[in-house]
């Protein structure tokens, strides 16, 4: 018969260095716990489409300086962000 491993409750480490058990927060703290975590969750996806992003916007700039027969700016060649300017 497989051994029970005991769960690590779930815990909330602050900034600061100090660790909360969430369960045995109050049930405001414990909410906030959760929006946490949702929000870094949320970052953490928003970071990785931005990247994505990023890399289909060169892909495609460095695919229309091919078509239309122009010379890659050296920040494309180098892989520097290269920021689309704004129509007047």
């Amino acid at each position: 018969m497989a051994k029970k491993e005991k769960q690590k409750p779930d815990t909330i480490t602050l900034p600061n260095g100090k660790e909360f058990v969430i369960q045995d927060l109050e049930q405001e703290a414990q909410m906030l716990t959760h929006h946490l975590r949702d929000l870094q969750n949320k970052m953490g996806n928003m970071r990785f489409n931005l990247d994505q992003m990023q890399m289909g916007y060169d892909a495609i700039l460095i695919k229309i300086h091919k078509v239309l027969g122009e010379e890659l700016p050296k920040e494309l060649v180098t892989g520097e962000v290269v920021e689309q300017k704004k129509a007047s």
